[in-house]
């Protein structure tokens, strides 16, 4: 569990940083980026929930 919160906060430093080079260069690649980075996380969490769920399902079974 404290690798998934250290990855989970370079997540949100990652984003933070992100933004903060949109606001300084006013590039929108940036913000496609932070967008990017912001999906797979969503997308890698809810898979990881998953395997939890059906981990915690096979032990009651």
């Amino acid at each position: 569990m404290i690798l998934l919160r250290l990855i989970g906060l370079l997540v949100l430093l990652a984003l933070g940083a992100l933004f903060v080079a949109y606001l300084v260069t006013g590039d929108r690649r940036w913000l496609g980026f932070a967008r990017n980075l912001l999906r797979w996380t969503v997308v890698l969490a809810v898979v990881f929930m998953l395997f939890y769920l059906f981990e915690r399902l096979v032990m009651i079974i």
